[in-house]
């Protein structure tokens, strides 16, 4: 099965950053962690390829949810995202820790339609307010599409966007200085593309078969 017009979006975009802040040639030996320049320049790599992919989570997972409720009010017909939704809501998102604050309390006064929109809505306000791509905000994104992260995704995959993630939170949030790990531009685009690339391409197909047949 073809990949998303949105994956096919986030590669064009990484291939733009990588020609804009990456060496021509990731085999120089001076332009590797030696060079400050480019050591800068493969930070700014790592910021902004971390708001593409989180950008693509969110707007994937967004339209999938709009498209299933849209199905069920259309066809009457459950499917798993629909009753996956429903039920996380239904249990106050128990599944997943404590329910979000500004998340409304599901009430049981309504219909079975009526329920599954309020549901829909609560997960929108979920996505909305997602801010990272480590695999405690995959769990929020993806569980309530009834994805479950230790048997439908790659534990590798899992691993990579925790590094990765994690290694945006050190650019964003602390001096140059105290920058934990070495911004080589070989071994972070290497990781994009081999580790994060294909999972996020695996995770797109199984997305797109659950988005219900018009």
């Amino acid at each position: 099965m073809s990949v998303s017009a949105q994956y096919y979006s986030l590669l064009r975009r990484i291939v733009v950053l990588r020609k804009h802040l990456l060496p021509l040639d990731l085999d120089d030996p001076f332009a590797g962690i030696s060079d400050p320049q480019w050591e800068d320049r493969t930070l700014g790599f790592i910021v902004l390829v971390h708001a593409e992919i989180e950008h693509y989570l969110e707007t994937v997972c967004q339209e999938l949810a709009k498209a299933s409720v849209e199905a069920y009010t259309k066809k009457q017909s459950v499917g798993r995202v629909v009753f996956s939704l429903y039920a996380i809501c239904a249990s106050e998102w128990s599944e997943l820790g404590k329910r979000p604050e500004n998340l409304k309390k599901p009430c049981n006064e309504v219909g079975v339609e009526t329920r599954i929109n309020m549901a829909l809505q609560e997960y929108l306000k979920v996505v909305s307010n997602n801010n990272g791509i480590k695999e405690e905000n995959l769990k929020w994104l993806l569980v309530p599409l009834s994805i479950r992260l230790n048997k439908d995704l790659d534990d590798e995959w899992n691993l990579a966007m925790n590094e990765f993630g994690g290694m945006r939170g050190n650019v964003a949030h602390m001096s140059r200085n105290k920058i934990t790990f070495a911004a080589n531009p070989k071994d972070i685009y290497n990781t994009v593309r081999s580790r994060i690339l294909t999972g996020l391409k695996k995770l797109d197909i199984q997305l797109a078969n659950l988005i219900p047949i018009p």
